[in-house]
């Protein structure tokens, strides 16, 4: 065997990786609108492996991060239905590794297609209390009205509050167009199928 023959070959083959991984992030629409998003929010977006590297370009983003350093934010994109414990886990392994082992008062944004279940939810606190790592939610769909608005900055504002418990259910008026604002309700949802194809009648009301 040649010496170092197999460290080339493996360099070569993490190289091409990163091509294709490239490839399909520029082809992913919402990559595409997420990057878009963060950009027209304020922030340079630099994109590495499965993370958007977000670096604050206006002051008033200075608070995302209790640190004294330069290090970026960072933004990651689950778009297979709704996050799982895993994939909460696995940001977490993430953030870690790009914060040198302490990701303690660090933040990374976490871009959804659907509201997560409540196992989730309750593991994004876990990992706020343990590890020091804020988690925050902001759904696509949010994302593609907002480009749509021009009001990204605003958006971020409101999933930073949604975060912190800052939002109640009676702020919402109108339709609910955001999933991150309507969830838990799964069961409630297949009943009221139900009894309406069983052609009951059924008064809904509430925010």
């Amino acid at each position: 065997a040649i010496p170092g023959l197999g460290r080339i070959f493996q360099r070569r083959v993490e190289a091409t990786r990163g091509l294709l991984a490239k490839d399909v992030r520029e082809e992913n629409a919402i990559f595409q609108d997420s990057r878009d998003f963060f950009r027209q929010a304020g922030f340079a977006v630099h994109a590495r492996r499965d993370l958007l590297l977000l670096t604050p370009l206006q002051a008033s983003w200075a608070e995302l991060t209790s640190q004294s350093d330069d290090a970026p934010l960072l933004a990651r994109i689950l778009a297979g239905g709704a996050p799982t414990v895993a994939d909460l886990d696995e940001s977490l392994r993430l953030a870690v590794s790009e914060y040198n082992n302490d990701a303690r008062g660090r933040l990374l944004f976490l871009v959804v297609s659907t509201a997560p279940a409540a196992a989730a939810r309750r593991h994004i606190r876990q990992i706020r209390q343990e590890a020091g790592l804020a988690l925050v939610l902001i759904s696509h769909a949010a994302i593609y009205q907002a480009l749509g608005d021009g009001a990204a900055p605003a958006t971020v504002q409101i999933a930073l509050r949604r975060h912190r418990g800052e939002i109640s259910p009676a702020e919402i008026s109108g339709p609910v167009l955001d999933p991150l604002d309507f969830f838990d309700r799964t069961e409630l949802l297949a009943t009221v199928r139900e009894k309406l194809a069983a052609g009951e009648s059924l008064l809904l009301c509430g925010p």
